[in-house]
This record gives structure tokens, sequence and C-alpha cells, in this order.
């Protein structure tokens, strides 16, 4: 069968030589020589089955099928370049629906506030959260932008890095004040504690001060998935754990939490907003993009910038 592809293209060869009145008129203009001008107009004939123009050694004249099919050719072109107009338009437009994916804990914590900041900016946008615990497949789900955090696997995704989250240590201010304040991450051991049983190595934790690390396997007093339920045991006084800084910061400022063993550090985990491989961008994609970047080097907890 026929493909339209190559008809268009005869089409559009053939409406230059009726407009111009001559082969190698078309030609010059298209960029062609005038024997595969020529071929086209013939192979469009030919699909056809009509001929589309006389042609003799001193003259060129269109056929009455070629006036009427001319016609339909003028309307061909007017559409694809109306098409092309509202596809561009539509690239630099800012406005639409932009899909974004981010984990739970990100979104509970601060990516709804981000989110209504840039809804003040630009309320012609429309922004489509999804919140999950799994990394989504951002081509085959459809999405524009997800935020990632830990190591990237998929290398055809275009990454930006935002920054870099710290886990720390803390507890509730009456769960400390019942036992001595932990000097060093051996005074952890036999402490109830809740781990996040989403990481195989939930109950792993690793200190490192002055060049040395030391790794505690922590007591498993309560085991859940989700860090924000984890915030709601802490703040209730059931123990330590192990939690990203973003996620209690306020917590720790409003002294509801205090952040415990302040001198060693903890493995940090990379941030990144990363995007389908497709350029250039919508401008509506295009704006999120730069205003989340700005957002997170205007935020505090966001300390450096993690290596690409």
């Amino acid at each position: 069968m026929e493909t339209t592809t190559p008809r268009f293209d005869w089409s559009m060869t053939f409406l230059a030589v009726a407009e111009y009145g001559s082969f190698s008129t078309a030609a010059d203009h298209l960029g062609q020589s005038k024997a595969y001008v020529s071929k086209q107009v013939r192979q469009l004939e030919r699909s056809l089955g009509v001929s589309l123009l006389f042609r003799t050694t001193r003259r060129m004249a269109l056929t009455d099928p070629g006036r009427h099919y001319l016609a339909y050719c003028h309307q061909l072109r007017d559409t694809m370049e109306q098409a092309t107009r509202a596809i561009g338009n539509l690239r630099l437009e800012v406005s639409g629906r932009v899909r974004l994916s981010a984990p739970i804990s990100l979104g509970v914590a601060f990516v709804c506030d981000l989110l209504l900041a840039f809804r003040a900016r630009y309320p012609q946008i429309e922004v489509d959260l999804d919140l999950s615990q799994q990394s989504r497949d951002l081509i085959g789900d459809g999405f524009d932008l997800a935020l990632r955090a830990g190591e990237l696997t998929d290398d055809q995704l275009v990454a930006y890095p935002l920054g870099v989250l710290q886990d720390w240590i803390v507890a509730s201010p009456g769960f400390l004040a019942q036992r001595p304040i932990p000097l060093s991450p051996g005074d952890l051991l036999d402490q109830p504690c809740m781990i996040n049983s989403h990481y195989l190595d939930g109950a792993q934790w690793l200190f490192m001060r002055a060049g040395h690390s030391e790794c505690i396997e922590m007591r498993r007093e309560v085991c859940v998935n989700h860090y924000a339920a984890i915030r709601h045991f802490l703040l209730a006084g059931a123990g330590y754990a192990k939690v990203p800084d973003y996620l209690v910061a306020q917590d720790i400022k409003q002294g509801k939490l205090t952040r415990v063993l302040p001198d060693y550090a903890l493995p940090h985990t990379a941030l990144y907003l990363v995007s389908p491989p497709q350029r250039p961008q919508p401008a509506k994609v295009r704006a999120l993009i730069d205003f989340i970047r700005e957002w997170f080097d205007q935020h505090p907890f966001v300390t450096a910038k993690p290596p690409i």
C-alpha cells in the first residue's frame, strides 16, 4: 500500500511547478534537479491515475484535473503551515499542564509549598503532582519531570542537580529526658529505634567523624516503610530515628525534636530534578524547571550541589 508521505512531497513539488510555471524554475527554488522534479510529478500523476499538466517543448499548462488538484494542494500547504505555527506557539506558550512525580516524603515536607509558590507566579500552568514510593517511568507514564533522590540509574534522562539531603539522628525532648544523652554511636545500641523498612539496610547506621567510620546495627523497635509515619513516632517519644534533615528541620527549630550526635556525619543523598530527553523543552516545562532550581538555591537545607 502506498504511504501518504511521498504523495505529500510529490504534491508540494507539483504545487511549486504550477506556481512557478516551469520545471526549471521550480527545481531552482526547491534546490533539486529538473529531472528529479519531473520524476516526482510523473509519480504523482501515476498514483492519481490522471494527467495534471500538458507538456510540450514550448509550453506547460494545467489540465482540468490539475486545476482541481492544485486547489487542494493550496489547502494542504496552508493547513500544514497553520499546524506548524500552532505547535510553535504551543511550545512558546507558558500555560497548560505539567506532570511532576516526587517521593511521598518530599511531597509532604516541601513540594506542596514549592508548587503553591510556583502557582502564584504562573497561575496559567496546571501542575499534576504524583507522589509515590516508587520511581515512575517518565517516558512510559507520560511525566514531564520528577524529583529523584539517590543514584540515577537511567542515563537517558536529563538531570539537574538540586543539592544534597543529609540524614540526622533525632528524638523527642521527652524521650531524651528519660535517659542519658548519647555521646557516641555506641550509646545507641539496645536503645529503641524506628527503622525505615523501605531500605534493605535501614537498620545499619553509618557514622563518620575525623576520617573514621563506624557502622551500628540498630535495635528494630518499630519498622515502618514511610518517613511521615516515622516522624509521628518520633513526636510521640517512641525512640531514635535516622531521618532526612528536610523532614524534621522545622520540628527541631520549634523544639519538638532534638538532633543527637550532631558532631557525627551520616551519608548524604544527592537530589536531582530529571526530565525525559526532549529538546526543545516546552515553555511550561522550562518554567517549572527554572522555578524548582531557583527555589532550591534559596532554601538552606540544601547545602551543596551533588556531582554530575
